[in-house]
């Protein structure tokens, strides 16, 4: 399901909870609530998948058009009345102070999860694993093929115990890291979810009442870098 269509669903909820609860009602919730995004990943890797040797400028293209609309998205539930925003973290990471000091009331979080799964990935039994590239579940290659079997019936491989694993399967993590994530993104420390908030410290977070506008006028930026073999990666040092 694409944002857009999310954020449809969620103005229908918006008003159906304005008409339960009153106007005033509503906007307090809405102001009280935290809104997780985990968005951009699948455009990148659709790309990814459909061009093996992008250039450049459509990398940058791309990263644009995704900003673009993660931009419009996080306007109009600002404009509804979200005030707090926590992000897993994508392009907009070095921006987010900028977004800060144009929209008044915006509080925000930033969870690495680029690094921390990176850090499970690479060191596995630090983190209490036994492996850390080789999924669960799978054929081929690290078991990165099709767990079920697809439709020709390959023959595919179960570990005994998933919680030993990083990753279930070629594209999901198991159920013990997908718990840790959680715990970081819910009460990590500030150089893993931060920079002023973890997400229950945006829940804790009180806010009075804004009657201010948005402003319209957003501009959103992000730093992109190209290693030696031509994939592009974001840098989030501002």
């Amino acid at each position: 399901m694409n944002l857009p269509t999310q954020l449809g669903y969620f103005k229908k909820l918006a008003t159906e909870m304005e008409q339960k609860l009153g106007h005033e009602e509503a906007k307090n919730v809405l102001r009280r609530s935290v809104y997780l995004f985990s968005s951009g990943g699948n455009d990148y890797l659709n790309f990814n998948n459909k061009n093996t040797n992008p250039t450049v400028s459509k990398q940058i293209e791309l990263v644009g058009r995704v900003m673009t609309n993660l931009m419009s998205i996080i306007e109009e539930i600002y404009a509804i009345g979200g005030r707090k925003f926590a992000f897993q973290n994508v392009g907009p990471l070095g921006c987010m102070p900028e977004m800060e000091g144009r929209l008044p009331g915006f509080n925000y979080a930033v969870f690495d999860y680029y690094n921390a799964l990176r850090n499970r990935i690479l060191n596995s039994r630090k983190y209490g694993f036994e492996e850390g590239k080789i999924a669960c579940c799978g054929a081929g290659e690290l078991n990165g093929e099709d767990c079920s079997g697809g439709y020709g019936g390959i023959k595919f491989n179960l570990c005994e115990d998933p919680s030993e694993y990083v990753f279930f399967d070629g594209g999901h993590h198991s159920q013990m890291t997908n718990l840790q994530l959680a715990q970081l993104l819910w009460n990590g420390t500030g150089d893993v979810t931060g920079p002023h908030y973890n997400v229950k410290k945006l829940f804790e977070l009180n806010l009075t009442p804004n009657l201010i506008k948005i402003n319209r006028d957003i501009h959103w930026c992000f730093l992109l870098s190209v290693n030696k073999n031509q994939e592009f990666i974001f840098d989030s040092s501002l």
